[in-house]
């Protein structure tokens, strides 16, 4: 029983040796005949999972030309848009030219109103809209005015005003907080436009129907944007209104400054800014390639 014994552990040490030599063998033989081949291909993985977890963009970097190109793109942009007059702040401190000329105005349909000609073919697009999302209820309380339209307008606030008491003096303080006077409204240059379910509704009634409430989430979708928004009184100059809107040219600018939260003149200024740094960026490129 024990010569058997150990002529098995004699086999089984044979065998573990043979299976060392072998495992030692293939080892040897990557080493000096494939690492040409195992160590790139192993690399080339490693390489690859550090790109990924690095987050880096490893897509083809534009050439000198082409950013060249995408920064004069960007200033050509901003500089149409900061020239064009619907991007036009009328105020007190910014009132319209003597000599300012109304814009070439078009009717809108089923009211007395008018706007310049693209405004008030987006309104059109808008209050169909606002028909087929079920709001049977809208009307176009106001539109364009002309500089005596304006005047007469500012004079019935301050009537209002004084019949509740206050002086003139008084009432033509409280009225430039909500109505402009002549040569200083937006009114006149055809891209404002006020809106609401009956001729008599005010701001605070109208937030609560369902015309303002698809204004407020649509009207950015066909270039308008809310002329007044709440809690920007200190840059606008004016009262909060629900009811006012502006049409400032085009989709991208409107879609911006509801998203973000703007006022028409936060967006002027980030234009401006935007405009800014394009050429900055664009002189340093040239300056260093």
């Amino acid at each position: 029983m024990d010569t058997k014994s150990g002529k098995n552990k004699i086999v089984a040490l044979y065998i573990l040796a043979t299976v060392i030599t072998l495992v030692i063998t293939l080892i040897l033989f990557s080493v000096f005949f494939l690492s040409d081949k195992i160590v790139p291909f192993f690399g080339s993985i490693i390489e690859r999972a550090n790109e990924t977890s690095s987050g880096e963009d490893v897509s083809p970097k534009l050439t000198v030309s082409q950013e060249t190109e995408n920064y004069q793109a960007l200033i050509d942009k901003y500089t149409n848009y900061l020239n064009s007059n619907y991007l036009i702040v009328v105020n007190s401190e910014n009132p319209l030219p003597e000599d300012y000329a109304p814009p070439a105005l078009s009717s809108i349909s089923n009211s007395a109103r008018q706007l310049e000609e693209r405004a008030a073919a987006a309104l059109e697009q808008l209050i169909a809209a606002a028909d087929a999302a079920g709001c049977e209820r809208h009307i176009v309380i106001s539109g364009y005015r002309s500089a005596e339209e304006q005047t007469q307008a500012f004079n019935t606030q301050v009537q209002a005003y004084m019949a509740s008491g206050y002086t003139q003096t008084e009432a033509e303080a409280l009225s430039a907080a909500s109505v402009a006077r002549a040569g200083e409204s937006e009114f006149q240059t055809g891209l404002l436009v006020e809106l609401g379910e009956s001729r008599n509704m005010t701001s605070d009634e109208f937030i609560n129907t369902d015309f303002y409430n698809f204004l407020k989430d649509n009207a950015h979708l066909y270039g308008f944007v809310l002329r007044y928004p709440e809690n920007k009184e200190t840059i606008t100059g004016y009262s909060f209104n629900s009811m006012v809107f502006r049409y400032v040219g085009n989709v991208e600018s409107s879609t911006y400054i509801y998203e973000n939260n703007l006022s028409l003149e936060e967006y002027i200024d980030y234009i401006r800014i935007a405009k800014l740094d394009a050429e900055q960026n664009l002189e340093f490129l040239r300056e260093n390639n």
